[in-house]
């Protein structure tokens, strides 16, 4: 079950929209590995197989590689350069999201990689890329609640991003 934080990461660090990843199809991860390798050629010999193999399982049949090793090397792809950064630089991680204080609930842009040690991001992002999205998600909402008390609760969230902005100078 991708949990709304985690598939705000998932879109953070991929840029699709539903991020590749277990809750997805089969197909599904395999057209965002052609996407990301620009063609069938390339995904096949990223997985190991021949691209009939390969055409073969974008329309149906059975592949013998497992979902998860499909939908890990879907997301590795997806998140290639992003996923890096985001490692090198935790200490962007901001989430734009419905956040409650007092009584009063807005949209507001949270810096919550500037509270938590970079050490516990680190331990979220590596849980993610090896597809553990459940764990990834306690763990993050812990660290958020533990290190990051500037609010009562968050609401629906927009986004999360680990990119620089303007005000991270």
């Amino acid at each position: 079950m991708v949990t709304p934080l985690i598939d705000a990461m998932g879109v953070g660090l991929t840029g699709e929209d539903p991020a590749p990843g277990p809750a997805l199809s089969i197909v599904d991860n395999l057209e965002i590995l052609v996407d990301q390798f620009g063609s069938g050629r390339a995904a096949a010999r990223a997985l190991g197989v021949a691209e009939s193999t390969l055409r073969g399982w974008r329309k149906g049949v059975r592949p013998r590689l497992s979902a998860p090793t499909i939908a890990a090397m879907a997301r590795g792809a997806a998140s290639y350069g992003r996923y890096q950064r985001a490692y090198d630089r935790p200490n962007f991680l901001k989430i734009r999201a419905w956040v409650t204080q007092s009584s009063d609930t807005r949209l507001r842009t949270i810096h919550v990689g500037r509270e938590i040690p970079a050490a516990k991001i680190r331990t979220v992002l590596t849980l993610w890329s090896k597809l553990d999205d459940e764990k990834a998600d306690r763990m993050l909402w812990r660290a958020i609640t533990k290190h990051y008390s500037a609010f009562d609760s968050i609401g629906h969230i927009e986004w999360l991003s680990f990119e620089r902005g303007k005000d991270d100078l």
